[in-house]
């Protein structure tokens, strides 16, 4: 089941994400590891217009996350966030699944594109976005997030309903 992230949910996503993070040596700076509003995902994207984040929950328990925050109002792109599915339940179509919601949603929402930075070392990430359409970039698109340690950017132009 897929829903709103609620505050009782902080603790178990960003254990997600620094777990994950932390698989691959990207708990460093330039990463989403160092976030401020890592433990308080709730009150970042709660009662916001320009930004979401929903939960992947099974069986009771949160075992993934994803999120997009509107950076470019004038062109309407909206920045993908922090997609993280549990170790434990990785490669089972769950992000692909967290991915389709936040597609439908921004689009819904008159988005006309989604923007993300990632790095190489998570190809399966990456071979998720291309496989939904994104396209490689040349250079990240200047948004003033401070994820340094990423190499690549991708950007999903949106039909808009």
């Amino acid at each position: 089941m897929i829903k709103n992230i609620k505050s009782q949910d902080n603790a178990a996503m960003a254990k997600i994400i620094r777990q994950n993070l932390e698989s691959y040596q990207l708990d460093k700076p330039g990463t989403a590891y160092f976030d401020p509003q890592l433990d308080d995902l709730t009150n970042y994207y709660s009662n916001r217009e320009d930004a979401a984040y929903w939960i992947y929950e099974l069986d009771g328990q949160i075992i993934g996350g994803v999120g997009y925050e509107i950076f470019d109002a004038q062109r309407k792109i909206a920045e993908v966030q922090k997609l993280y599915v549990h170790p434990n339940y990785q490669r089972r179509g769950i992000a692909s699944h967290l991915m389709t919601h936040l597609i439908e949603n921004t689009a819904e929402k008159g988005i006309h594109a989604l923007y993300l930075e990632t790095a190489s070392i998570l190809e399966p990430a990456t071979k998720l976005y291309l496989h939904l359409g994104f396209e490689l970039l040349d250079a990240p698109i200047e948004n003033g997030a401070e994820h340094t340690a990423m190499d690549i950017w991708m950007l999903k132009k949106l039909q808009t309903l």
